[in-house]
């Protein structure tokens, strides 16, 4: 980079935060919390590593966390057949945001399993007694065949192959 191509990087680089800013305006509006990154400009181009950022923002997404009371380590083993329970019908429509996916935790919490709403279309609705509450009550099931399932990795494990 030359120092006619720094300046026009940071003329472009000044002029594009008004669009961050309203992508962020726009997210919010729609009820999705936002981050939006510090943006910091390098004076000279060689200082420019140091200002190197990590993207303009972050949309987050909802996730429901579950820890069942049942083993399981693959959709082989899964203790309740071909459905796949969500959640309570009520608990999901009634969400002002709608989860992005449920995460589904085994008793011993050595596995997952990984429900996406993307396959919303594809679940099915069934009443069921729900013994917590004592009343009957619908819920969705997704497909098993559409739940992902997955081993847990230590802390260490990420640490070792360099995620932080």
């Amino acid at each position: 980079m030359t120092d006619g191509t720094h300046k026009k990087f940071l003329e472009h680089l000044d002029s594009s935060a008004g669009a961050v800013w309203k992508t962020a305006m726009v997210a919010v509006s729609r009820g999705s919390p936002v981050i939006i990154n510090p943006t910091t400009r390098a004076e000279t181009r060689g200082d420019w590593k140091k200002h190197a950022d990590d993207g303009d923002l972050f949309i987050l997404k909802r996730v429901e966390v579950k820890h069942l009371s049942a083993e399981f380590t693959s959709r082989d083993d899964w203790p309740f057949g071909n459905k796949f329970i969500v959640c309570a019908k009520d608990s999901y429509d009634n969400a002002l945001t709608k989860p992005t996916m449920y995460w589904y935790w085994s008793k011993d919490k050595t596995h997952y399993a990984v429900v996406s709403c993307r396959d919303y279309k594809q679940w099915t609705v069934d009443t069921r007694f729900d013994s917590r509450y004592e009343h009957d009550c619908e819920f969705y099931f997704c497909p098993t065949e559409l739940v992902t399932f997955h081993k847990e990795e230590s802390y260490d494990g990420y640490r070792e192959k360099g995620i932080r």
